[in-house]
């Protein structure tokens, strides 16, 4: 693809057409910002507002400077039909021989599939010490399932974009994976903690938050693991954030994960029944939890007691 400095498409090849879906007729004469998504998807893939400024920043100071003209990095652009593509994208500046900036060069290869691949591997690796982790207490699978089932089906009550609601399906079931650090006397313990046990119980937020920090696919499951224990009015752990200072996806979570805890049997509680479990959740709006998450779980919490009716007897691998 060329364009010129100002910006209008002089020139597309095929195998732009067949990656984009625009023709040659279509795409002359636009700006090249038909390709990209905007900010708010860089921000659902785990790309903050500050990274995204820089990268586009950075490619145009490295573009124009007449001692470097090229610049080489991952972007997230959009086709025709409004699906994203991954791609790496070289833009390379053509000066004359006078130097002035005749055009830019654009040269994109789709990563899709090779990103899609990497972050499945990613995640089954993550989601294996995840079942380790569960293992250990008694539970199955069947739990990490329930989660986030629960998740997606709140998140589509309270009207979430379908990407978000995915990610709150795949990340939530991350909740609790810093429980691999803490020792099996503890989680394992079939009565109530005393005082010293819970303090240590707790840390596994923040173990869990260092696993999976600093990787940009799995922030959501980084931020559910941190936040999933903080209360609405502030009382919680490990950081006491209250309302809106929680991430959203792990207010969402929080109900989830409280749901299901209470309507499970535990060594040192018998499980309680759907009603008594909403009436529970229902009290604890504006004090425990998100009240736009309760009402949303209000009005779907037969889903979720189907999703738990379910998934009573599926059967898990051990070994």
């Amino acid at each position: 693809m060329h364009h010129k400095p100002l910006g209008a498409i002089t020139y597309v090849n095929r195998a732009f057409e067949e990656m984009y879906g625009y023709t040659q007729q279509e795409a002359l004469g636009k700006n090249p910002r038909i390709l990209n998504p905007g900010l708010q998807v860089y921000l659902d893939h785990g790309i903050s507002q500050e990274d995204y400024r820089r990268r586009f920043q950075g490619m145009w100071d490295m573009v124009l400077d007449p001692s470097v003209g090229r610049w080489e990095g991952e972007v997230i652009n959009r086709r025709k039909d409004g699906s994203l593509v991954w791609v790496q994208l070289i833009v390379s500046a053509i000066r004359g021989r006078d130097g002035d900036l005749k055009a830019i060069m654009g040269i994109p290869v789709d990563l899709t599939a090779q990103r899609e691949r990497a972050e499945q591997l990613l995640l089954e690796a993550y989601r294996a010490i995840v079942l380790i982790g569960e293992m250990r207490d008694e539970e199955t699978g069947e739990h990490l399932i329930r989660i986030g089932s629960y998740c997606r089906i709140l998140g589509e009550a309270m009207g979430l974009s379908d990407r978000v609601c995915r990610d709150l399906e795949i990340f939530s079931q991350f909740h609790d994976i810093g429980k691999v650090g803490i020792p099996d006397s503890i989680l394992l313990a079939p009565r109530k903690l005393d005082p010293h046990e819970f303090e240590l119980m707790k840390r596994h937020t923040i173990m869990g938050y260092q696993i999976l920090k600093g990787k940009g696919s799995l922030a959501m499951g980084a931020e559910i693991a941190l936040n999933h224990h903080e209360r609405w009015d502030g009382s919680g752990y490990p950081q006491g954030l209250e309302g809106e200072r929680i991430p959203l996806s792990a207010r969402i979570t929080a109900v989830a994960d409280v749901y299901d805890a209470l309507r499970s049997r535990r060594p040192y509680k018998e499980p309680i029944e759907h009603r008594e479990v909403v009436d529970y959740i229902l009290s604890g709006s504006g004090s425990q939890f998100d009240p736009r998450v309760v009402e949303a779980f209000n009005a779907v919490h037969l889903e979720m007691a189907e999703v738990f009716r379910l998934t009573q007897s599926i059967p898990v691998e051990r070994g």
